[in-house]
């Protein structure tokens, strides 16, 4: 099942509207190129951050702080305080926590830190290595590291580890699969 989001043709930042006419259905992978070719034209922190928290390098809540700060600069004193009220309601969402504070917090920041270590259990799991990528089409291609897959061919980097990881290929760019040489 491919998930598709709405994507404004001229972005409500820039004038555009909610008009059948100004939207398009887009792949999440599609609509983070998207904005990240927007943001290449006009510089606009808004298409910065959607890039950013559409392609997985920026949390969803990291963007919404990091648009309220940027965008009211001449309020610092309300963006202080909505960024304290966000800040209060994600972490008693329990999609926030704050490290430090307590033992037992700092335990847990720890615990987490280790077990989402992709480097754990030695370099073999780390994404700075040689791959090869396989296409549909019988061809191939060496990239010195997984990152360069993403930067090439346009592919999230999350949906190159995935892959990798899997041993799934990505069909909508063709690959069968990529590994590790």
């Amino acid at each position: 099942m491919t998930f598709t989001h709405k994507h404004h043709i001229i972005p409500r930042h820039m004038g555009g509207n909610d008009d059948p006419s100004n939207l398009v259905e887009l792949t999440i992978e599609d609509h983070a190129i998207a904005h990240r070719v927007l943001y290449n034209i006009h510089g606009k922190l808004q298409d910065k951050i959607a890039w950013l928290a559409l392609s997985g390098r920026m949390k969803k809540e990291e963007a919404i702080v990091e648009l309220m700060t940027k965008n009211n600069p001449m309020h610092k004193p309300e963006v202080v305080e909505k960024m304290s009220q966000t800040r209060k309601r994600l972490f008693a969402e329990g999609k926030l926590t704050n490290p430090g504070k307590t033992e037992k917090s700092r335990n847990s920041a720890r615990k987490r830190m280790t077990e989402n270590n992709p480097n754990q259990g030695g370099a073999s799991n780390h994404t700075a290595y040689p791959v090869r990528v396989y296409f549909n089409d019988g061809t191939t291609r060496d990239f010195e590291y997984m990152k360069q897959v993403s930067e090439i061919l346009g592919v999230s980097y999350a949906t190159v580890k995935t892959a990798r990881r899997k041993n799934i290929g990505i069909p909508k760019y063709n690959i069968d699969k990529i590994v590790k040489i």
